[in-house]
């Protein structure tokens, strides 16, 4: 899985880049206005032949033992290793192995000298080898990375190249492409088809000869690559062709699942890569852009703070994706320009069963052949994809029902776009401490407000209202016990119209900005109570009496938008005034609590019936 982890530093926006775009844990849009004084710099890749940075299997030093105990810290300087890497990097791109003694809950890499961010890098919860590649920041002091794990483990770091400020005449520009599969060894016999990889063997993809039009001047390609293994796979490499292959690994699969991440890989002789597997398999390899020489369409990397486009799972009772489903990414909250032209994205599955894959693309586009990950064995699975986007949204399929968790990590965009703002706070602006009788509806919809850090309002943002799974709840018009509105100009989204369920009890609607954005969601207090008969009571005069005066009707309803109609007839049909009028027949609305009405009888009239209708 490749993760692009960068957070801007405050202070430095338009001259440093700080990283920390890291996975969230498992388990746990532009808007109506800007930041006006903030365009920042973006990066370009510098791509090397991988090198192994760290093996803390090796003997003791300051790239080699002792192996990370769990809950501990350790820091590694990268432009202290042997593999060259200038001090003027602001970043690595680096392939993240651990080898665990046992169960590895998470592992985290971040800049040094930054606190810990709650985000994880990769997850081996039932101990296996597992390789996750992540592009991290340069720490502020020594250019160094830290690195974190709940469990005890081995590391293997390896380095695929290095970014810079765009203003670096030596950087690649990226080039999106719409996803397209290069090479299949389980389709017939060809350059990119048959044979499977053989063991101890390598082989060569000529990739501008694919059918993937990838141009000449691609310096570097953004793959995907899935292994099908026929057994335990101890490792996959990949490399420029006409070098040495190196010490280095770009996937491992040692329990034989089918297995994915991504890889930046440089280009060698005539544009072609190679690739080696320790054991026999088949491989499909897939491309969604390239790296080259700056140029009119060429865009840079604008790094963000790690953030939540969706989680499936919530809030509690939204339904699993099951087939093909569109995401906002702009609408989400996370402060992504609509000039962005592809999203990096760190798509997470919680399969309930096996799942053949996933796929992302984007949204308006044909569903491309291809994968982004795969989880036959139903275990949790990410995996990075760039997803180009025309529209500010992307579109997601599953072969069989999962829930997705989808973080967005950074987007491209041409060099100098201005940053847009990200959602910061969500409050409850009215709606709250609403009763109502079982089965009636609510008076007034729920209506919330999201506020950027400038305290400016959001328009556009997507706005998740989620009543309890279970009763007492409501269900809003429309159907269902969660629904999604759009914020207005003045940052305001207002719900559907409710309806309290038969359950009589106090609870709270939560409203979300996007899929998780801002940490405290606005909170709204609603009860439900019983139905009660409606009480009625007679003074000044009794039912059944004729009447030379007033009367009184005292009428005590159950809570609900409408009230009760009450029904008064008399015998004498122009004698029986209500606010001055009637015809013998007074029909008065019964609010909420208790009302009084005065009946007023010119002549004698006979109260006859009251009819609760």
């Amino acid at each position: 899985m490749l993760s692009y982890t960068y957070a801007h530093r405050s202070s430095e926006l338009l001259s440093k880049l700080s990283i920390a775009l890291l996975f969230a844990v498992i388990g746990s849009a532009a808007g109506g206005s800007l930041l006006a004084a903030a365009t920042p710099t973006g990066t370009r890749f510098v791509p090397v032949t991988p090198c192994r940075v760290v093996d803390t299997r090796k003997p003791a030093g300051p790239f080699g033992g002792p192996f990370l105990s769990a809950n501990t810290t350790r820091e590694f300087v990268i432009p202290s290793s042997s593999c060259g890497i200038p001090t003027t990097a602001d970043a690595y791109a680096l392939n993240v192995t651990v080898v665990p003694h046992g169960g590895l809950g998470f592992l985290t890499i971040w800049p040094s000298g930054d606190p810990r961010p709650l985000a994880s890098t990769l997850n081996a919860i039932d101990g296996r080898v597992k390789a996750n590649a992540a592009i991290v920041a340069a720490g502020t002091a020594d250019k160094g990375v830290s690195v974190f794990a709940t469990g005890d483990t081995e590391l293997v770091l390896d380095i695929m190249g290095y970014f810079l400020p765009d203003t670096a005449a030596s950087a690649l520009a990226f080039y999106p492409l719409d996803p397209c599969r290069i090479a299949d060894t389980r389709k017939p016999a060809g350059l990119f088809g048959i044979p499977s990889l053989v063991h101890g063997a390598e082989r060569t993809f000529p990739i501008l000869s694919s059918a993937c039009n990838v141009p000449p001047s691609a310096r570097a390609y953004s793959l995907n690559f899935t292994v099908v293994p026929k057994g335990p796979l101890g490792f996959l490499t990949t490399w420029p062709t006409g070098q040495p292959r190196p010490l280095a690994s770009t996937l491992n699969a040692p329990t034989g699942a089918v297995t994915a991440n991504a890889a930046i890989v440089l280009a060698g002789d005539g544009g072609a890569i190679d690739v080696y597997a320790s054991n026999d398999t088949d491989l499909v390899m897939d491309i969604n852009g390239y790296f080259g020489p700056a140029g009119a369409n060429g865009l840079s990397l604008f790094p963000i703070t790690p953030c939540r486009v969706v989680d499936t799972r919530q809030p509690s009772g939204s339904p699993i994706l099951s087939g093909t489903r569109d995401l906002g990414v702009t609408s989400s909250g996370c402060g992504i320009p609509s000039a962005a032209k592809a999203y990096v994205n760190n798509a997470t599955v919680v399969p309930p069963g096996p799942l053949g894959y996933l796929t992302l693309w984007p949204h308006g586009a044909v569903m491309p052949v291809v994968s982004t990950l795969n989880a036959i064995d139903a275990a949790i699975t990410s995996n990075i994809a760039i997803v180009p986007t025309t529209d500010g949204s992307i579109s997601a399929f599953t072969s069989s029902a999962s829930h997705l968790v989808l973080d967005i990590l950074g987007y491209f965009a041409p060099p100098n776009t201005p940053v847009v703002p990200r959602a910061v706070s969500i409050t409850a602006l009215s709606g709250s401490g609403q009763s109502t009788a079982g089965g009636s509806n609510y008076s007034n919809p729920l209506r919330a407000k999201v506020l950027a850090a400038n305290s400016q309002p959001l328009q556009g943002l997507d706005v998740t209202f989620a009543a309890p799974a279970s009763a007492p709840s409501v269900t809003f018009a429309g159907g269902g016990n969660v629904a999604h509105a759009l914020t207005d100009a003045t940052g305001v989204a207002t719900s559907p119209m409710m309806t309290a369920d038969a359950t009589a009890g106090s609870f709270q609607v939560t409203a979300t900005a996007g899929g998780g954005v801002i940490a405290t969601p606005a909170n709204f207090n609603l009860t439900t109570h019983g139905v009660t008969p409606l009480s009625i009571t007679v003074s000044n005069g009794a039912v059944g009496k004729y009447l030379q005066s007033t009367i009184t009707v005292t009428l005590s309803a159950p809570a609900g938008p409408a009230g009760v109609p009450v029904t008064l007839t008399s015998s004498n049909p122009s004698k029986l005034l209500l606010d001055g009028t009637g015809n013998g027949i007074v029909t008065a609305p019964v609010p909420s609590g208790e009302t009084q009405l005065t009946i007023a009888a010119t002549n004698d009239a006979e109260i006859m019936l009251f009819d609760l209708n």
